[in-house]
């Protein structure tokens, strides 16, 4: 005879899916290995997910209910079997014997009444099943939208700060001090986080893009003051309804930035260095047109002015037919010609041209007043933020890639040359 799977998840033959599911999740939360490594738990686990196997699929359910009534009808009872041969019946039992008999043979010779034919029965069953997938569609659905609200969760950056923190101790060489001051009062953020397909009991796989800024008074290797890339993770939930950090992947690169943090250099800024950050708020003067001619000096002389060819002292404008004399972070963007989803984000956003336009003046003047050092620096990190760009796919990524490549443009600006 067959188990009772309605019995090992402690549930009654008339329980929605939505019922057993939840009486399958709590027992394995007390059963599983992972809260019970005893050989009972484990096999008391295999029996839960077979029951569950079953009665989870609507057409096996379907099976094993007609399995288990047949059961039932067949069950017998030897003992009381046993005492049938010794019973004589009275006349009342004789009456009841001859009423019965009349009735079985009045039913079994009039027409069948009320039976279904067999179309009807198939679209009964198509109807059932129809509707067990769509209340697993439902269900899908809802379980999709909390774990994107735990991917998004105001705790979850936090935990992901002190995982990096906590590998980055393992590295050689890493400063603990350094490190703690990160773990304690570095800014992390997660954008756009969203949900992954690998998920399981009380789990949940996210990923997003995450963004470090270091505290005042803390660095990194190469001077930078703010790390980020897409990670990777998975979250667990706890029993006071909060969520602890499983695994994470994708933060190497993070992870060994990150042990290289240590205080800036330690030389006074002058008041001759260039301050970026004034240059960025001011408005720019438009460019001087010059065009070959004559033009009077103050003397009073008359001077003839070189022409375009020859005047290869002046800085050149950047245009988008010329090249630029530094490699520009992003120009204004040409919308009529441009394809890529961030650069028409770009024109279609008001603020973020803006900043686009922002960006690209600290950048030129920038590049314009630094040494080899820095504009070394300027170079490496622009392949960076393009990354990062590149990969928005929100307004508000675009705008948090914008900020972030100001304020690092501004930090390497600001460090004295070597």
């Amino acid at each position: 005879m067959a188990r009772d799977y309605y019995s090992v998840l402690g549930v009654t033959p008339a329980s929605e899916d939505v019922v057993i599911r939840a009486a399958y999740r709590a027992l394995m939360r007390r059963y599983h290995p992972d809260a019970d490594p005893s050989s009972e738990a484990s096999q008391r686990a295999a029996a839960i997910n077979a029951a569950y196997a079953v009665l989870s699929d609507p057409e096996k359910r379907a099976r094993y209910d007609g399995s288990l009534a047949a059961q039932r009808l067949i069950k017998t009872e030897p003992d009381k079997r046993r005492g049938l041969s010794r019973y004589i019946p009275g006349p009342a039992g004789l009456l009841a014997l001859g009423t019965l008999a009349v009735a079985l043979t009045a039913i079994a010779i009039s027409p069948p009444i009320g039976v279904l034919p067999p179309d009807t029965l198939a679209e009964a069953g198509q109807q059932r099943a129809g509707s067990a997938n769509r209340m697993r569609e439902a269900a899908a659905s809802k379980a999709q939208a909390a774990d994107a609200a735990s991917c998004d969760d105001p705790s979850v950056p936090r935990l992901i700060r002190a995982e990096l923190v906590r590998q980055a101790g393992r590295l050689r060489d890493a400063d603990g001090e350094m490190l703690q001051a990160v773990g304690n009062s570095a800014s992390v953020r997660l954008d756009s986080p969203t949900a992954r397909g690998d998920r399981g009991i009380d789990a949940v796989g996210c990923s997003g893009w995450l963004s470090v800024n270091l505290p005042p008074g803390v660095v990194v290797e190469g001077g930078r003051t703010n790390l980020n890339g897409e990670v990777a993770f998975g979250l667990l939930r706890t029993a006071d309804k909060g969520f602890r950090l499983a695994s994470l992947s994708g933060a190497s690169g993070l992870v060994r930035s990150l042990a290289t943090a240590g205080p800036p250099p330690r030389e006074q800024i002058s008041e001759e260095d260039v301050k970026p950050e004034e240059i960025a708020l001011s408005k720019p003067s438009p460019p001087r047109v010059v065009r070959p001619g004559k033009l009077p000096e103050t003397s009073g002389k008359v001077v003839e002015v070189a022409s375009a060819k020859r005047s290869s002292a002046a800085a050149p404008v950047e245009t988008a037919k010329t090249a630029p004399s530094a490699p520009a972070d992003l120009s204004s963007p040409h919308c009529r010609t441009l394809s890529g989803w961030a650069d028409k984000a770009v024109c279609n956003n008001s603020n973020l041209t803006g900043l686009d336009r922002q960006l690209a003046l600290l950048y030129r003047q920038s590049w314009a007043e630094a040494d080899a050092s820095k504009r070394t620096s300027l170079s490496n990190t622009r392949d960076q933020f393009l990354d990062r760009r590149n990969a928005c796919r929100s307004d508000s990524c675009l705008t948090s890639a914008y900020v972030s490549r100001l304020r690092e443009v501004g930090d390497i600006m600001r460090r004295r040359s070597q």
